[in-house]
């Protein structure tokens, strides 16, 4: 239930509003601050996390193949790993395709990124 304003009350005083305006305006800048790197963050590890993945699946791939599969053939120029690759024979240990960066490996099975 609402109820009426008596003939003394007004409501804020500017003072009070103020004062809550300046508050609000402080933490939306420390926020703004504390967020300001987080997606140059984000997108540094979501690389570091798929070229885990990608060395990963080639470390499985040659273990698999154990002992009669000891290299995997080289991709000197880096380029994303797709379906259609035929110089990536782990392709098949991959959980999504195609990956979102570039990748070069070399036939001992170190991958690297660009």
């Amino acid at each position: 239930m609402l109820r009426k304003l008596r003939k003394g009350e007004r409501g804020f005083t500017l003072v009070e509003l103020l004062v809550t305006i300046a508050i609000l305006g402080t933490l939306f800048g420390i926020v703004t601050l504390a967020l300001n790197g987080l997606s140059a963050n984000t997108t540094t590890n979501v690389k570091k996390a798929e070229l885990d993945m990608v060395q990963t699946a080639v470390d499985i791939y040659l273990a698999n193949g154990y002992p009669t599969t000891t290299t995997v053939a080289a991709r000197a120029v880096a380029a994303t790993v797709a379906s259609a690759d035929t110089d990536a024979a782990f392709k098949t240990y991959l959980r999504s395709l195609p990956t979102l960066y570039t990748y070069s490996w070399t036939t001992g099975g170190d991958v690297t990124q660009p």
